[in-house]
């Protein structure tokens, strides 16, 4: 059994840095009082202790979840880490323990509380993930598709591979505004920033008139007779909606257009919304979807 420690894991706020705390705590047979990032550190009467981060020890905490344990056990670790939970370090760790105790059947043992609550948490910012895959709008923005997104989770890296595969040959933008991260994918390559303050350019009268045409074709496929809120919600709850087109009432877009208009500005040739990204979810439709087993 590992020794409780009064003693604070301080880490350099990356998942091979987590990663490293869970070997530190491994290799010293205890278990911390708490694991921080370094940003996050709180004043404590607890030892602060650094933990280096170290590729090789990252990997092998890694490797050996997904060959020893499971892949789906490395799963729930590795998004544990993007997830919101106050002790998600602390949980991994605990989690990690457990796997390597348990075996394959960790993932099964949802009646311990460990086990419920790291999978469970996972679980979740993996949903989240899942619908904003669905539930993104992009617009143009000087040639580039721009889209800003309020998780709960840094769900991020968890769509960034499904964008760039769907838009490989298009250049685009994702902004985080809540964990301040920025997607960019130009020339088929892929970069994570930290961007602490992004302000989008304003819409052009172009951007603003294919929005316009965007809540006219939702509106317009919409039948009366089925129209059900309920399931409407639950496939798009209403946190996602002030980011979301077709939900707005469009007065900012109709005063622009006046403005641009009255300046005698070109009538604007309609062109297809470019932000649509599997608009059946924006009419219900959607389906949640697990993880793999």
């Amino acid at each position: 059994m590992p020794c409780q420690r009064d003693v604070i894991y301080v880490y350099d706020g990356g998942l091979e840095g987590m990663l490293c705390c869970i070997f530190e705590a491994f290799e010293k047979k205890e278990r911390p009082a708490a694991i921080r990032p370094e940003q996050e550190l709180q004043p404590s009467l607890f030892e602060a202790r650094w933990v280096e981060t170290d590729t090789a020890r990252a990997k092998r905490v890694a490797q050996g979840l997904e060959q020893k344990v499971s892949p789906r056990a490395a799963w729930v670790v590795q998004t544990l880490f993007l997830t919101t939970h106050p002790e998600k370090e602390l949980l991994a760790l605990d989690f990690t323990r457990l796997a390597f105790q348990r075996g394959r059947q960790v993932t099964a043992m949802m009646g311990h509380p460990v086990v419920s609550d790291a999978v469970l948490t996972a679980r979740r910012a993996f949903g989240e993930a899942h619908q904003y895959k669905g539930l993104l709008r992009f617009s143009d923005v000087g040639g580039v598709l721009a889209a800003e997104i309020e998780p709960k989770n840094n769900v991020l890296p968890m769509i960034a591979p499904h964008f760039c595969a769907r838009f490989r040959n298009e250049s685009f933008l994702i902004y985080d505004r809540v964990h301040h991260a920025a997607l960019i994918w130009q020339d088929r390559q892929a970069q994570m920033l930290r961007v602490d303050a992004l302000t989008l350019p304003p819409p052009t009268a172009d951007e603003l008139q294919a929005r316009r045409l965007w809540r006219q074709f939702y509106k317009t496929i919409a039948i009366e007779a089925r129209i059900n809120p309920r399931c409407q919600m639950s496939n798009m709850p209403k946190r996602y909606w002030n980011l979301l087109t077709e939900m707005q009432d469009g007065e900012e877009e109709r005063g622009a257009l006046a403005a641009a208009e009255a300046a005698g500005a070109q009538r604007l040739r309609p062109r297809p919304e470019y932000g649509t990204i599997e608009a059946e979810n924006a009419a219900g439709a959607g389906e949640t979807v697990s993880p793999r087993g």
